[in-house]
């Protein structure tokens, strides 16, 4: 496991290279003040390339509720947009 590292506004974690962008605009996220509390971990196949929370601690759980419906009509919506669907 990577160690973790204290950014701006907070925001403490890693984040693996080529994913910086992502930290980026977490950061932003906060120092605007849209986000106070948030986790944020993301897989690419079974390598965890982020591991972001801010607001709290690494042990607390967020609840996640079923959201496949929502993140399926965004990505349909998206191609439909590009002309792909």
């Amino acid at each position: 496991m990577e160690s973790d590292k204290t950014f701006n506004q907070g925001v403490k974690g890693y984040v693996k290279p080529g994913f910086e962008h992502v930290l980026s605009k977490y950061e932003e996220l906060f120092a605007q003040g849209h986000d106070k509390r948030s986790q944020l971990v993301v897989y690419v196949g079974s390598e965890k390339v982020i591991d972001l929370y801010g607001g709290v601690s690494r042990d607390n759980v967020t609840n996640f509720y079923s959201n496949g419906k929502t993140v399926g009509a965004i990505v349909l919506a998206t191609l439909h947009d590009k002309g792909l669907f």
